[in-house]
C-alpha cells in the first residue's frame, strides 16, 4: 500500500495550536509597546517642560510655584503665566499637542502621587483633551498633532504624569484608578 505525501490532520492542529499560543504571548506585549512608544512622546515634552519651570526659578528665586502657575495650563506654546517669560512649544507632533499638557500646584496628594511626596508641581499629559489638536490638511497649525486619534481611541487613552523630582507615572486607561505604572 502507497502512502500520499502530506500532513494529517493532527499535525495540522498542532501547529495551529503552537501559533494560537504564540499568538496570544506575543499581541499583549506587542500594544504594550505601541502604548509605552506612544507615552514616551509626552514623558520627553514633559521633561522639557519640567526644565524650563525650574529653570526660571534659578533666574527668579522670590517667586513661589503656585502664584507662578496661575491659570494652571500650556496654552498657545506658553506655560502660564504669560508674562513670566517661559515659553515652551512642542510644536507638531504625532500624539500630543500643546493642548495636551498642563501644569498645576494644587492638590498633589491625588492619584498617582498618593504614596510619594510630589515636589512643588505636577505636568500631565493627557492625550484624551479636548485641546489636543488634530493636523489638518488646510490650514495646519504649526502646534498639532499628527496621529491625536491614536491616544484619544477606546482602549489607549494615554495619561501621564511628572512631578518636580522627575518621577513619572502612566495610565493607559485613561487615568482610571488603581491603573497607574511607573515609566
Amino acid at each position: 500500500m502507497q502512502r500520499t505525501k502530506g500532513f494529517t490532520m493532527v499535525e495540522l492542529l498542532v501547529v495551529l495550536i503552537i501559533l494560537a499560543i504564540l499568538v496570544a504571548v506575543a499581541l499583549p506585549m506587542y500594544f504594550a509597546n505601541v502604548n509605552r512608544s506612544r507615552a514616551s512622546e509626552a514623558v520627553a515634552a514633559m521633561g522639557i517642560i519640567r526644565q524650563s519651570i525650574r529653570d526660571y526659578k534659578i533666574s527668579h528665586p522670590a517667586y513661589t510655584y503656585p502664584t507662578f502657575i496661575a491659570s494652571n495650563a500650556i496654552t498657545e506654546g506658553i506655560a502660564a503665566p504669560f508674562e513670566t517669560g517661559i515659553d515652551v512649544n512642542v510644536g507638531v507632533t504625532q500624539y500630543f499637542s500643546n493642548g495636551a499638557y498642563s501644569v498645576s500646584t494644587g492638590a498633589l496628594t491625588a492619584e498617582p502621587f498618593n504614596t510619594v511626596n510630589a515636589l512643588n508641581f505636577v505636568i500631565t499629559s493627557n492625550g484624551n483633551v479636548d485641546t489636543n489638536v488634530a493636523c489638518s490638511a488646510s490650514g495646519t497649525p504649526d502646534n498639532c498633532s499628527m496621529k491625536a486619534a491614536d491616544v484619544k481611541a477606546a482602549g489607549s487613552q494615554i495619561v501621564a504624569k511628572m512631578d518636580n523630582s522627575g518621577t513619572i507615572w502612566v495610565n493607559y486607561s485613561n487615568g482610571i484608578s488603581g491603573k497607574w505604572t511607573k515609566y
